[in-house]
């Protein structure tokens, strides 16, 4: 996580999952998500009063990546 030191601006939430191969990617990015959900690493912006919040679920295998975003 990058948590900036002033609340107004994005805070940054980075999760990467490593595949065995490249047909696991998808999966692997899902599984990043869950576990960011699971895990509640939101719960530590808010408790900071920081309301932007930008989430990357990474997975690589090799040079492959799949990548998602969201906004919060």
């Amino acid at each position: 996580m990058l948590i900036p030191k002033d609340n107004r601006q994005h805070g940054v939430i980075l999760e990467f999952k490593r595949a065995d191969n490249e047909a696991q990617l998808e999966a692997k990015a899902m599984e990043a998500f869950k576990q960011i959900e699971e895990l509640a690493y939101s719960s530590e912006f808010e408790q900071r009063q920081i309301n932007k919040v930008w989430t990357y679920r990474i997975a690589f295998s090799g040079k492959k990546i799949c990548l998602y975003t969201d906004e919060a």
